[in-house]
């Protein structure tokens, strides 16, 4: 193996075609770190963000084989704009998509 030492104030510009690299615990210190590609795969069983994550586009999900996919937030969740869902909505005292009770009037309120 071979180790490339850079003491340098200037800039570094380093470029690699397909080439693939192996580390094992490394850790990268940067500061206002910037990353430009076409594409990002990262394969990883576990993924920790660590702080505040802001992200300018759409967020997706898939599971294994194209099955349905899972998002969950372990915490309170602050929307500002529109919740559109296309199954149904529960919570921890059951069906709120085709809940139904009685008004005070008499009659019974349907689901929508």
């Amino acid at each position: 193996s071979s180790t490339l030492k850079l003491d340098v104030v200037k800039n570094i510009n380093i470029t690699c075609v397909d080439k693939n690299t192996h580390n094992q615990n490394n850790t990268l210190n940067t500061k206002n770190h910037t990353t430009n590609a076409n594409t990002i795969t990262l394969n990883a069983p576990s993924i920790n963000l660590n702080g505040n994550t802001q992200i300018a586009g759409a967020i997706s999900t898939s599971g294994e084989g194209g099955a349905s996919g899972t998002f969950s937030i372990k915490g309170n969740l602050n929307l500002i704009g529109n919740l559109q869902v296309s199954g149904n909505i529960s919570d921890s005292k059951g069906d709120l998509t085709n809940h139904t009770h009685s008004c005070t009037c008499g009659a019974t309120a349907s689901p929508r």
